[in-house]
């Protein structure tokens, strides 16, 4: 009788370890998966570069430098699809992104362009943002609250 009632709180437990585990894994993946998470302000909080592609290393160790506002400009990604780049208040640039699925968003010029800069969305939560293009470049964005 005590080996059955053994028997009994070991698979419970188990059974709740299995639960919980795959609630947390759900709740991760999902995370990721809501692109509703990507609406707000944000801002690039840095850059980088895979060492042996010299010209992604070139482009974007001269982005910086061709304009000393580069890390404050705040991006602003509406629920409608559209970017918005600006700096201290002032609109400067709108563009759009889609959202497809695999997690990949295309950063594109206008909402109807059939194409854009394809980026895999590499984390995403509340707080920050990692895209990754093809070419190893990485952009790290922070929400700003």
């Amino acid at each position: 009788m005590k080996k059955l009632f053994i028997a009994a709180i070991l698979l419970a437990a188990a059974g709740s370890v299995f639960y919980y585990y795959k609630q947390f894994k759900k709740e991760n993946h999902a995370q990721l998966n809501s692109h509703e998470l990507i609406i707000g302000n944000w801002l690039i909080d840095s850059l980088s570069v895979n060492a042996g592609d010299s010209v992604a290393l070139l482009i974007t160790g001269l982005m910086p430098m061709n304009d000393s506002d580069y890390f404050k400009y705040n991006y602003q990604f509406c629920d409608d699809g559209t970017v918005v780049k600006s700096l201290a208040g002032r609109d400067a640039d709108t563009s759009a992104y889609l959202w497809k699925e695999n997690n990949v968003l295309y950063w594109k010029e206008k909402q109807v362009d059939s194409s854009g800069e394809q980026f895999q969305v590499v984390e995403l939560d509340s707080n920050k943002m990692s895209l990754q293009t093809k070419d190893s470049v990485g952009l790290f964005f922070k929400k700003i609250k």
